[in-house]
């Protein structure tokens, strides 16, 4: 919420005059871009998690899907 308020004073002027200039349908897109990027880079740069059980499981277990 705070990234989106703090953002606003600057991404709102700038997709403004791309709309004015090139139609409602450049804003989404370019919205869309800046949202995917953003996804992107938190993806690429997140931790990795730590995949090992907490337990040693020991024996032969079967799963059932």
């Amino acid at each position: 919420a705070m990234v989106v308020t703090g953002g606003l004073p600057v991404g709102g002027p700038i997709v403004g005059m791309i709309v004015d200039y090139a139609g409602p349908r450049a804003g989404i897109m370019v919205g869309s871009a800046a949202a995917l990027l953003v996804a992107a880079i938190v993806v690429r740069y997140q931790r990795p998690r730590d995949l090992t059980p907490a337990l040693p499981l020991r024996g032969r277990h079967t799963v059932y899907a």
